[in-house]
């Protein structure tokens, strides 16, 4: 018996789910089985569904019965997910209960049919793992099956940033090594249901490119033009038991792995020249040249988040110091601002600094005495680890903030409730909603202490409107403060000026206004920001 094979005997994780359904041992059987199902009740027909099949798991078939059956279960299937992922995908996050319940349901029958083509691999080649006379292309479509709805899990989970089921990664890896090992990894599959012709090495592939940019730290969007991306690269790039190159990287596994678990290797070094060629382009766009000639054109800002995520950004290699402990956050520029100008809302302040800026700016004014609103709320995250470069933060269950990629984060590095709160401010690189509630967010740290400010961009003499904002000092000695402001501003270089009102820790005279020459720059693609950079 082949090391592979073996391999591909171990860790089956799906348990019975749904209503308690038998499912009929014999295709004519099923077919008819499937024509009287409630489709017109999308719930109804997916409990049924999920029941048959994770039911089916528990039975023992011989040579291709199981793979015969799935094949006649699978186009019901993969309809019924199709009308659930209607029902959530693309919905505020966190899914309300409702719409998590469907998206789990996906997920479970992605799972549970991937596990049932894993074993009918096993039980086609079984005992020894040898592939039967003329039965090479029911085993490859079995393992492409297999791979392919793996492939669902993890997209449904990283469009939806929470953590895949357990037992995905090994379930890829064991399906591809033994497609290895039985010379089927580069056998095409014809795949109605999928409406494609696929490749078991192109499918992991393509999702271990994926998995290695890490795609919690994308939107939906993003992750679309990234599989393109990784679609078109599965030829240049392989799969080895050992580090080929710099750009090699060890395979994805499953959170619950142990440390010592040999994975193998994926060598990107392809992917990444691709990827660091098209950001050399000017202007926004980066045009992303594929090996089939096809070109691609994508944000430079969001080729340069891959490039980072591949191991090239500094922060990413930073030493990360550990140890939980509570830090208070505030969500979005509007919430920020608002305590950082000493809690009182945009209106009151740009009232108040129209009252004084005839006779200076006052830090003790009893207009500071406005209280917290309902729109503005601090809340209480963990911080898990950080380095220089940032955090990563857990918000409990029931506490969590509504928040995307991209979105700026205050964080208060004053001990909460201690003292006058001092703001540092970050942006969300990645966000992952745990199966408890809680949520897990990566932020990238922008500056360590943010200033409350009103600002109106002035073009051809004429001052425009007063816009919220934040003052940006930067994180290293030497370099150009910002200015983050709601909205976009599509002057290249416009004029500014700046309104100081509460500035709590300042040693300074006040400030009352500033003419600032900017440059414009983007802060993050699926947000309305706008970064404005000094011009020295």
């Amino acid at each position: 018996m082949s090391e592979a094979y073996q391999e591909l005997l171990r860790g089956f994780t799906v348990t019975a789910r749904g209503a308690a359904v038998e499912l009929p041992s014999d295709v004519r059987s099923i077919n008819k089985w499937v024509e009287i199902l409630p489709r017109a009740d999308l719930l109804k027909c997916a409990d049924m569904l999920s029941g048959a099949a994770s039911r089916s798991l528990s039975r023992k078939h011989l040579g291709a019965t199981r793979f015969n059956l799935m094949e006649a279960l699978r186009p019901a299937v993969v309809d019924c997910i199709k009308g659930l992922d209607k029902q959530f995908l693309g919905s505020p996050l966190p899914l309300t209960s409702d719409r998590l319940a469907k998206a789990e349901l996906a997920l479970f029958l992605h799972h549970t049919l991937a596990e049932a083509y894993r074993r009918a691999v096993v039980e086609l080649c079984h005992p020894e793992g040898d592939i039967p006379m003329m039965r090479s292309g029911n085993a490859a479509a079995c393992i492409a099956r297999c791979l392919w709805h793996c492939q669902q899990v993890l997209l449904i989970s990283w469009n939806l940033y929470r953590t895949p089921p357990a037992g995905i990664w090994s379930a890829m890896r064991s399906c591809y090594h033994y497609a290895v090992s039985v010379k089927l990894n580069n056998h095409a599959v014809e795949d109605g249901p999928a409406h494609q012709t696929v490749r078991p090495h192109d499918l992991f592939v393509e999702t271990a490119l994926m998995a290695l940019v890490n795609p919690l730290a994308f939107t939906p969007p993003e992750l679309d033009q990234i599989k393109t991306i990784a679609a078109g690269m599965v030829g240049r790039c392989t799969v080895c038991k050992s580090a080929a190159s710099e750009h090699s990287a060890q395979l994805p596994r499953d959170e619950a792995d142990d440390d010592g678990v040999e994975t193998g290797y994926l060598e990107f070094d392809a992917f990444f020249h691709v990827l660091s060629e098209a950001v050399s382009a000017n202007g926004g766009m980066s045009p992303v040249l594929l090996p089939d000639g096809h070109t691609l054109p994508v944000r430079t800002a969001l080729v340069k988040r891959m490039l980072r995520a591949l191991g090239q950004a500094s922060a990413r290699s930073a030493t990360r110091v550990y140890g939980e402990y509570p830090i208070d956050t505030v969500v979005g520029l509007s919430g920020v601002h608002f305590f950082a100008a000493g809690r009182i809302d945009f209106e009151t302040y740009i009232q108040n600094l129209s009252r004084l800026s005839g006779q200076g700016i006052s830090t003790a004014a009893d207009w500071l005495e406005s209280g917290e609103t309902p729109n503005h709320r601090m809340q209480e995250a963990t911080v898990l680890d950080h380095s220089l470069g940032g955090y990563r933060l857990r918000w409990a269950a029931g506490q969590a903030p509504r928040a995307r990629i991209g979105e700026v984060v205050g964080l208060n590095s004053a001990a909460p409730g201690i003292g006058e709160p001092d703001w540092m401010l970050g942006i969300i690189r990645w966000l992952r909603y745990e199966t408890d509630g809680t949520v897990m967010a990566g932020i990238e740290l922008l500056t360590r202490r943010c200033t409350a400010l009103a600002l109106r961009p002035v073009q051809g003499g004429h001052a425009g409107q007063l816009l919220r904002a934040l003052e940006i000092p930067p994180l290293e000695e030497g370099l150009p403060r910002a200015f983050l402001i709601s909205g976009r501003i599509e002057q290249n270089t416009p004029r500014l000026e700046v309104l100081y009102g509460f500035e709590p820790y300042r040693v300074l005279p006040p400030r009352a206004m500033e003419s600032v020459l900017t440059e414009t720059t983007a802060l993050a693609v699926n947000i309305d920001y706008s970064l404005l950079i000094e011009q020295n």
